[in-house]
């Protein structure tokens, strides 16, 4: 990509619309095929461009701040939250051999969609059942009494938590792209999936041999 890259420079319009087109295809978050750690490379190679001008850069070096935060393979960074119970609670609180975190919205249309295809899911319910998996829910968007009404919605055996402070967005925490923001941990808190939905994490576990 880097080569690539660098061979586009000569033409500053082509590299342009090469930019584009890596950003609709790897960063648009509707895009079939997005991939951060792909575009990370574009991101890169775009910092040392002299095709840009600063101002237009200013947009990629963001975005690789976001894709560079929580990164596939980094320890997940610690938030603090309150529980249904209104207990405070902090991310480095709980051991799982795998934590499944969904950020959502309460008003969220898709947010509930994808939680009620994991509440829906035997293998998943079997992986809680046999303590593979946690499953930790935290509104994000500062609506209390929403989800104070909305307690009753999730499991009991899912963690169902409330961000008090604000701190994972206006602290930038995670960067939460799209609504719900799924992460799968493992038991060190390394991110093993960011960004990620239903589909692949079933496929994720059953390929890792953690069977229901």
């Amino acid at each position: 990509i880097e080569k690539f890259m660098n061979e586009a420079e000569k033409d500053s319009i082509f590299y342009i619309q090469t930019v584009m087109m890596a950003e609709r295809s790897l960063f648009d978050r509707n895009a079939p095929q997005m991939n951060e750690e792909h575009y990370i490379y574009f991101l890169q190679s775009i910092q040392q461009s002299n095709c840009l001008s600063k101002a237009y850069k200013f947009r990629y070096e963001k975005q690789l701040e976001s894709c560079l935060k929580n990164r596939p393979g980094t320890k997940a960074a610690s938030f603090s939250f309150i529980t249904s119970e209104g207990k405070e609670c902090n991310l480095n609180d709980y051991s799982a051999k795998h934590l499944l975190i969904i950020f959502y919205n309460s008003r969220c249309k898709d947010c509930h969609i994808i939680m009620d295809q994991l509440k829906a899911s035997t293998e998943i319910h079997q992986w809680i059942s046999s303590k593979e998996l946690n499953i930790m829910a935290i509104c994000t968007d500062g609506m209390k009494d929403t989800w104070d009404k909305e307690k009753d919605y999730f499991p009991s055996t899912w963690t169902n938590g409330f961000d008090e402070k604000g701190e994972i967005i206006m602290k930038g925490t995670y960067m939460l792209r799209m609504m719900p923001s799924i992460y799968l941990l493992d038991a060190n808190k390394k991110v093993l999936l960011k960004d990620t939905n239903p589909e692949d994490i079933i496929k994720y576990m059953n390929e890792h041999k953690t069977q229901p």
